[in-house]
């Protein structure tokens, strides 16, 4: 699967039935034979601002039809090559015993050169996607975690991914990160301050407008514990069957590392849960722990979780700086968006306490 091609698509238009026939015949998943129609719907919408991805109608020659999820760069291609790549390498490296639920995927490719990816995949129905306007219930937050904990014990301190130079590692990016906060040319948080820091506290402000100093000084804290990790499973990222017998799949890979479980905690609950929700956090960490020990790991203690799970959560309000930097209107809508959960996922964990105490 996703054996490298000279020529990935520039655009949807080069999306074409004979294209799809090229690839998918060499797909030892593909079994619905020839394609004779194909139908391209855009699909996402704002909630995926990094790739363009559809919906394809599709016709077969057996007089069948199918659909399939099509994913690739959008026109312009940008600092988002980096996920494209990842994600490419762990669909054929890695999805088909990940751990946890994935969409079927019959072909991923990346193209270093021209920054374009190719991701085909079976379209996922009966069950629907979360969205960034809908928060999880307690109860299904918990389905996640759950499905989190299977992939994160399989993973637990794996050397597979240790050496494997084709997986992200978590600390590195959390450098690379910390260099780009800090760098003054491209003003990063006084570019979100001016557009959004009229939505802040005095006291969240301040947490922003610190983040290139305590962002450095997390970068020089390597990480204790370590696994697979999703790293964006926020709902949008989330397909929830409607038999509730079945686990939640989890798409978008684009962030996979190896690095801190923790981290995965940290974007669920301070995505997706609703700003009043945040108080049932600590109960969440509790249950997750039980059901990392009854997977038969009991290294990691409840203190070493929530140091990890509070640094996870100020690592990841990079995410509205980066959105509202975009240029793109949909990024800063989509960082005003997720800002109010992402600040009082700061607040109720002792993040902004941390970050205080590392930048004074």
């Amino acid at each position: 699967m996703g054996t490298f091609l000279a020529h990935l698509p520039a655009t949807q238009h080069e999306v074409t039935v004979s294209w799809l026939n090229s690839v998918l015949s060499d797909s030892p998943r593909w079994d619905h034979g020839s394609l004779v129609s194909l139908d391209l719907e855009p699909v996402g919408g704002s909630d995926s601002l990094a790739s363009l991805v559809f919906k394809a109608e599709i016709g077969l020659e057996s007089g069948k039809t199918t659909s399939l999820i099509v994913k690739m760069q959008p026109e312009k291609t940008s600092l988002a090559s980096v996920g494209f790549e990842a994600e490419a390498y762990f669909y054929n490296h890695y999805a088909v015993d990940a751990g946890v639920h994935v969409p079927q995927t019959y072909w991923s490719a990346f193209d270093k050169e021209t920054g374009r990816l190719m991701i085909l995949q079976d379209f996922l129905s009966n069950g629907e996607v979360g969205t960034m306007s809908t928060p999880l219930d307690r109860d299904t937050a918990m389905l996640c975690i759950q499905s989190l904990v299977n992939m994160h014990a399989k993973w637990w301190e794996s050397d597979v991914l240790r050496h494997d130079g084709g997986m992200r590692k978590f600390d590195s990016t959390t450098k690379r990160v910390a260099d780009l906060l800090s760098d003054p040319q491209k003003g990063l948080v006084s570019g979100f301050l001016e557009k959004l820091g009229d939505q802040l506290s005095t006291d969240m402000r301040r947490f922003f407008e610190t983040m290139p100093v305590w962002m450095n000084s997390l970068a020089a804290m390597p990480s204790e514990q370590s696994t697979m990790i999703h790293y964006d499973c926020s709902a949008k990222n989330i397909f929830f069957p409607s038999d509730i017998e079945q686990p939640p799949v989890f798409f978008d890979w684009a962030f996979v590392h190896f690095g801190p479980a923790a981290a995965d905690l940290a974007v669920l609950t301070g995505t997706s849960l609703s700003v009043e929700d945040q108080p049932l956090v600590p109960d969440m960490l509790d249950a997750y722990l039980e059901l990392l020990k009854a997977r038969g790991l009991s290294s990691l203690s409840r203190d070493e979780l929530q140091q990890d799970f509070v640094h996870s959560t100020m690592r990841r309000c990079m995410g509205p700086v980066f959105h509202a930097n975009t240029g793109n209107p949909d990024g800063l809508e989509q960082a005003a968006k997720i800002l109010p959960i992402r600040c009082a996922a700061v607040e109720s964990s002792g993040a902004l306490e941390a970050a205080i105490a590392l930048s004074s």
